[in-house]
């Protein structure tokens, strides 16, 4: 069962929940609301917004767990992504692969810090305008945010999981934030490349510790 709410196309079939399934006009400025038919809206569809030329911002409830494959795929004029509170907080946030990518104007995705976030593969690829993710990123497959050129400020939940080419051509990273130990949370294969990269990180939310990678690594 299809209900359409502001031209968009919401799917209600399940009785938990509501997915976006598609944008039958395109606008610049979208804002999700946080239900439809009095069921959270969850997902974001494959293909729901791919293409649109027109779309500049859009602000997305909490409660979405997931943008789905190819979402915002080739939106061109795509400037912001923002997530506002609701009832229905989700705890994870899944971003299936090629969600944003080829996203060129994207300049920042926003969530509530304590939201964990999974990154299929080129989930954000040649988004050359994005400079930060605000949110804690958790699993990242390979070429998730490759040339992401700008890209420079990112947060990584307690434990997170990545690969060194989840950055292939991403030439300004040079600032991470992890909440947890820093040693911990990284394979030896990555410590080695954040070390040739110089990147600089900082350990947990309190900022009580900086870590300096350069020739030494030194745990303050």
């Amino acid at each position: 069962m299809n209900v359409m709410v502001d031209r968009i196309l919401y799917d209600v079939s399940n009785p938990d929940f509501a997915i976006l399934i598609s944008v039958l006009d395109k606008q610049q400025d979208v804002h999700i609301p946080e239900t439809i038919t009095g069921k959270p809206v969850t997902q974001i569809a494959k293909y729901a917004f791919q293409s649109n030329s027109v779309l500049h911002t859009i602000c997305l409830p909490n409660s979405i767990s997931i943008i789905d494959e190819s979402a915002f795929l080739n939106c061109e004029s795509l400037e912001n992504v923002s997530f506002y509170p609701t009832r229905n907080q989700a705890r994870m946030l899944n971003i299936r692969k090629n969600a944003f990518a080829r996203c060129r104007k994207l300049t920042m995705l926003l969530t509530k810090l304590e939201c964990q976030i999974n990154c299929e593969s080129q989930a954000f690829s040649k988004c050359i305008s994005l400079e930060a993710i605000h949110g804690q990123l958790n699993i990242l497959q390979g070429k998730c945010f490759e040339q992401c050129v700008l890209l420079d400020n990112l947060f990584f939940a307690e434990n997170a999981l990545w690969r060194t080419d989840s950055f292939q051509g991403c030439d300004s990273l040079m600032h991470l934030t992890f909440y947890g130990d820093v040693e911990e949370s990284l394979s030896n294969t990555c410590m080695k490349w954040l070390i040739n990269k110089k990147v600089k990180c900082r350990r947990n939310s309190s900022l009580v510790g900086l870590v300096h990678f350069g020739t030494n690594v030194t745990v303050v």
